[in-house]
């Protein structure tokens, strides 16, 4: 096996909950967007985007790499299967806070599904915070999924991204409208943050 030494994370980059600038913000997300069109063009979804898996590269802290493929799998095409996870007592696939609306629904995750994920890292950069991060230590884990999931549901790409340029709050809304079997358009993203 050969691992590639690497640097900081992101979730390490920022300090004592202070937003990062939008510049930053966005080299980050169009690195990871472009490591997660490779990705998703292997047919692969990556299923645990969060801060922790992205991080800098030792010889040019400008380079960010995706890390941790452990509960990444092929997507499947055709009808997604669903589950209930408060009711069946179960985790949801990926991390809490970052997981989309449809982890925490217990529906097949899909590409749109890491751009989602993606789309909350950055505004989580941006804004310093999350309405729904962190949660009390001693609540339960299923009692913390179902109030983080109302909050999502009542947190919109444009209440997200008040005080920051649109674009952060799009890429929210387009990743929560794509359907399941349906590709995003990484260029089109890509080049709504190079403008």
């Amino acid at each position: 096996m050969a691992m590639e030494l690497l640097g900081p994370s992101i979730a390490e980059q920022q300090k004592d909950g202070a937003g990062v600038i939008v510049k930053t913000v966005i080299r980050v997300v169009d690195q990871a967007l472009a490591a997660l069109q490779h990705i998703h063009s292997l047919g692969i979804m990556h299923r645990d985007i969060k801060p922790e898996n992205f991080l800098c590269a030792l010889d040019d802290a400008s380079t960010i790499k995706i890390i941790d493929i452990g509960i990444s799998k092929p997507f499947s095409r055709g009808q997604p299967s669903k589950y209930d996870p408060l009711k069946d007592r179960r985790h949801i696939v990926g991390s809490l806070y970052w997981a989309s609306l449809n982890s925490h629904s217990g529906v097949d995750l899909a590409p749109r599904d890491d751009i989602e994920s993606l789309a909350l890292i950055a505004l989580f950069l941006l804004r310093g915070n999350l309405p729904w991060k962190p949660r009390p230590r001693l609540e339960s884990q299923l009692r913390s999924q179902e109030v983080v999931q109302l909050m999502k549901l009542g947190c919109s790409g444009l209440i997200l991204s008040t005080g920051f340029p649109n674009e952060f709050g799009e890429v929210l809304t387009y990743s929560r409208s794509l359907k399941f079997d349906q590709l995003p358009d990484y260029g089109a993203v890509r080049r709504s943050f190079s403008s």
